[in-house]
């Protein structure tokens, strides 16, 4: 990442003007546009549906989601910040602002959903199951009857 950030700040020709300007960047070559999501997406509603589509967002944890405060060891304040961000990430809090904030985009993603799967829609799958068991157990049997018919009338 340090790499990244060096090549960044020595080569002018990567920065962008604008978001929208960054956007034909990523569409038309090899480059990634790294900035706020809601913005970006801002951006973006400007694009055809397709190109929408076309472009992948990922989300880098620790970018533009990291607050910095100078505060000494001794202050009281401390232990209730530190205790309160630990309160949002436990609860989930943290991921369900930032979904307020910054919406998936759901036409280009269909949508996924988690079908419960119970003994009750398996009832069919068992029983076809035991059929063919007891089917095959048939045909042995009536398998083994035959050669042992055929060997005592060939004696």
């Amino acid at each position: 990442m340090n790499e990244v950030i060096q090549r960044m700040q020595s080569d002018e020709s990567l920065y962008v003007s604008s978001h929208a300007d960054g956007l034909q960047r990523v569409l038309g070559s090899k480059y990634v546009l790294i900035g706020n999501s809601r913005t970006v997406r801002k951006a973006m509603e400007d694009l055809d549906q397709e190109q929408q589509c076309n472009i992948t967002e990922i989300q880098m944890d620790g970018i533009e989601q990291m607050v910095a405060l100078i505060m000494p060891a001794s202050n009281a304040y401390r232990k209730m910040i530190n205790y309160e961000i630990l309160r949002y990430y436990s609860n989930g809090l943290n991921n369900r602002i930032s979904e307020a904030i910054a919406r998936r985009r759901s036409k280009c993603v269909k949508q996924k959903q988690f079908h419960r799967i119970s003994t009750g829609s398996t009832t069919f799958q068992l029983y076809l199951f035991l059929m063919g068991s007891a089917l095959a157990i048939v045909f042995i049997g009536i398998e083994l009857m035959c050669y042992h018919f055929k060997k005592r009338t060939n004696m």
